[in-house]
């Protein structure tokens, strides 16, 4: 027998045990507790039946004792109104005190009752409980300490991103100090900008004493100017002297030099005033993208001119076109629709025997068509530092003078209206001969 309750009696005894010492070692027993409460309990061969140990109301135990009754017991205990032949026996009369004394003697041990619940005193309570909090209290500290390292870890990690970054920008700004260190200095900021310099030279020019048209037979044939000196080109004509072209000249220009064919006058601009710098100039977007697009116009033509030309196109046995072509450098090769061409970095997109189309490469985004080697013109000279000759309009006569500006800071020799034909701008030289007048342009 147990007890389910929460502090069972410590010197109770157990039913079924001591029944079995004082009934014997096999029988079979219900006995009524109560009004409504039986107990049954069965000993056979001395062990205790364990599914006879029932206690409950009168139709559970009943159900219980017609389940196992049929066995072949020594003794049947129980009411008339479970089975008419069992001996009726109580258990006042069974568990009297003295009975329950001599069985205790003989067998020297009791059968206390056993709880199916723990059975904690105060003081366990107090010392697992206590237990407990201190066991919560250590997890807490320790999660609170993990928590701590964890912050403490991330903040030094934000301490070390920190100070790499510092020396980061530290090393880029001393290398940017270094680059810029080495870097050229622009010297265009510090001179004078074209339009400063073309006024200057303009208004030389057309001062009021202008440059004479002939000097002792020879003739003004075009001028330079820097925007501090103007030089004065001129051409001998048949019969000139270069003793009378030094003289005469002297007397307006400072510098006079003279070649078989060729004198030139030289002074510096009037007045002489220092030109102010440009400083610093900024273009606008759209003039930045104008330059660029100058820059790779330039790059485009430069790289068409390594092209090679096209010396005839002809057929395979499958029909299958061919052009053959020559390199700038010489060589011959042949190609058809697919190839890349030697050197290059360029493939033929098609190839075709009809002059209009001929032979279309392509390389990057651009698409361009190869020339023929009667169409082809060598590429472009560089540009001449010498003045360059004007065409004057329509009635001037070719022998006219012509003038060509050239040496400012930004462009090659640049072309200026002048009017020509008047006095002398360094004093006054007469005329060897009436000259016409000319506008050029």
């Amino acid at each position: 027998m147990t007890t389910t309750g929460a502090r069972p009696l410590r010197k109770a005894q157990a039913l079924v045990p001591t029944l079995a010492d004082l009934l014997g070692t096999s029988w079979h027993g219900v006995f009524q507790v109560s009004e409504r409460t039986f107990v049954m309990g069965a000993v056979h061969n001395g062990a205790i039946v364990p599914e006879a140990d029932v206690v409950g109301s009168e139709d559970d135990v009943r159900s219980r004792f017609g389940e196992i009754v049929a066995r072949p017991w020594a003794k049947i205990y129980a009411p008339r109104t479970f089975l008419a032949t069992a001996e009726s026996l109580s258990l006042d009369t069974v568990l009297s005190p003295g009975a329950v004394q001599r069985s205790r003697a003989g067998r020297g041990k009791g059968y206390p009752v056993r709880s199916t619940t723990p059975d904690i005193s105060k003081r366990q309570l107090v010392i697992y409980g206590g237990t407990a909090v201190v066991a919560l209290a250590a997890s807490m500290v320790q999660h609170h300490l993990t928590i701590a390292r964890q912050e403490e870890k991330a903040r030094q990690a934000a301490l070390t991103a920190a100070r790499e970054s510092a020396n980061l920008e530290k090393e880029r700004a001393a290398a940017i100090a270094q680059v810029t260190s080495m870097a050229p200095v622009p010297q265009w900021p510090n001179e004078p900008a074209g339009r400063t310099v073309v006024s200057r030279c303009m208004t030389a020019i057309l001062a009021e004493g202008r440059i004479p048209v002939v000097i002792e037979g020879w003739r003004f044939t075009g001028v330079t100017c820097d925007g501090n000196r103007i030089s004065v080109a001129y051409g001998r004509t048949p019969g000139a002297s270069e003793d009378s072209f030094l003289v005469a000249a002297r007397q307006s220009f400072p510098s006079v030099s003279v070649a078989p064919e060729v004198g030139t006058a030289s002074g510096p601009v009037m007045p002489e005033e220092p030109m102010a710098a440009r400083g610093e100039v900024t273009l606008s977007t759209s003039e930045g993208a104008s330059v660029r697009a100058k820059m790779l116009a330039t790059a485009e033509s430069a790289r068409r001119d390594t092209l090679p030309v096209v010396a005839r196109i002809s057929a395979g046995d499958t029909g299958k076109l061919y052009a053959e072509l020559t390199y700038m450098d010489g060589q011959d090769g042949e190609v058809s629709a697919g190839d890349r061409l030697h050197g290059l970095g360029c493939r033929v997109k098609s190839v075709s025997d009809v002059p209009e189309i001929g032979v279309s490469v392509r390389f990057g985004k651009k698409q361009t068509r190869l020339q023929y080697a009667g169409m082809h013109t060598a590429s472009p000279a560089a540009p001449s530092t010498q003045p360059q000759a004007l065409t004057g309009p329509a009635g001037v006569p070719a022998g006219a003078p012509r003038m060509g500006l050239s040496g400012a800071p930004l462009t090659q020799p640049v072309m200026v209206p002048a009017t020509i034909g008047q006095g002398p701008l360094y004093g006054n030289v007469a005329p060897a001969a009436a000259a016409p007048q000319a506008r050029a342009q």
